[in-house]
């Protein structure tokens, strides 16, 4: 439903593109008008995703749109977001691999024909090139194999797709949008949420 993909510098204000994204996919969907939004933010990088969640937080509640209807999922009581990694194994390397290759394979990957990208559409960046990314980054996707040097255990195998100095970003953001669906989906009492009601309207956003 969107995908943006963008450098950003120090005096980036990052929470502004995002919120601008959730603003956009409400208005541009009226099907959306009613839809809890789950954000995700990687909180393997310090405090940005606690900055984000807080500014998102805010702008949820003066914009009457998304009052109620925005959801942001926590890693434990004082991180906000998700960390690759962790203490969950749904979000170890190997795990998040896997569900992003079933799905590729079932062919359940697709994108809707008026994809939203704010922040790439200001650069002049089009939808296609971007599409393109995408799936370049997934293609490229694959695990290095490093020897174990104790003979008893097996080799250990380090996913990315940084090959050649390339990026990886949207790979790994839909790997970690498919580990969202599940934290939420499986946490009713924690997010507040029907699960027939989040299967049918959830929308989950990295």
């Amino acid at each position: 439903m969107g995908l943006e993909d963008f450098p950003i510098s120090r005096t980036t204000v990052v929470s502004r593109l995002f919120t601008d994204h959730l603003d956009t996919l409400r208005r541009k969907f009226p099907q959306f008008q009613n839809t809890k939004f789950v954000v995700a933010p990687e909180c393997n990088m310090g405090r940005d995703s606690s900055e984000l969640a807080q500014a998102v937080i805010r702008h949820g509640e003066t914009k009457l749109q998304h009052r109620g209807r925005i959801v942001i999922l926590d890693e434990d009581e004082t991180n906000w977001g998700i960390r690759t990694g962790g203490k969950d194994p749904i979000m170890s390397k190997d795990n998040l691999q896997s569900m992003a290759s079933a799905v590729i394979k079932s062919r359940k990957l697709r994108f809707h024909t008026n994809l939203v990208s704010v922040c790439n559409t200001e650069r002049g960046v089009t939808q296609a090139v971007l599409m393109e990314r995408f799936v370049d980054q997934l293609q490229r996707y694959g695990a290095d194999v490093k020897p174990s040097t104790d003979l008893s255990k097996p080799p250990t195998l380090h996913w990315h797709g940084k090959r050649g100095a390339q990026c990886d970003d949207l790979a790994m953001v839909f790997q970690l949008n498919l580990a969202a669906n599940t934290l939420f989906m499986r946490q009713p009492a924690k997010y507040d949420t029907d699960h027939q009601q989040s299967a049918e309207q959830g929308l989950f956003i990295n």
